[in-house]
């Protein structure tokens, strides 16, 4: 038997995905087809967070944590690196965290808050 709920959760969910992942592509990698910048965006977020957690990886660290090959990751940092996102230290790859504090940054950050409080909304309302 078909679940009226959950069929509706769940296609509120593949849009929320499918909206941020276009925002983040549209922001980040400018040009780029959503294809090719969300392993990018893979890479990326997991940069953002172990440089934030005070912990600068590895080209090896961010190959496994990725689960691509090293030659993928250091694909996807050459271009991060050319567009300003990332700086390498040594051996270390680091996440350019003064870029959070632009104004188109910020701007993101609201917009994708916003996109998902609705997402959050709706899905309270579908279980009502």
């Amino acid at each position: 038997m078909v679940d009226p709920v959950h069929r509706k959760k769940t296609r509120l969910l593949a849009e929320l995905y499918l909206a941020t992942l276009r925002m983040r592509a549209d922001k980040f990698f400018p040009g780029l087809r959503v294809t090719d910048a969300g392993p990018l965006l893979f890479t990326g977020a997991t940069l953002l967070v172990l440089t934030m957690k005070g912990k600068p990886p590895t080209l090896a660290a961010i190959s496994r944590f990725c689960g691509i090959p090293h030659t993928s990751a250091a694909r996807h940092l050459q271009v991060m690196s050319r567009l300003g996102w990332v700086r390498r230290e040594g051996r270390y790859f680091i996440f350019n965290l003064e870029r959070l504090d632009a104004p188109e940054f910020q701007e993101y950050v609201r917009d994708v808050t916003a996109t998902l409080s609705s997402a959050v909304r709706k899905l309270t309302e579908t279980v009502e």
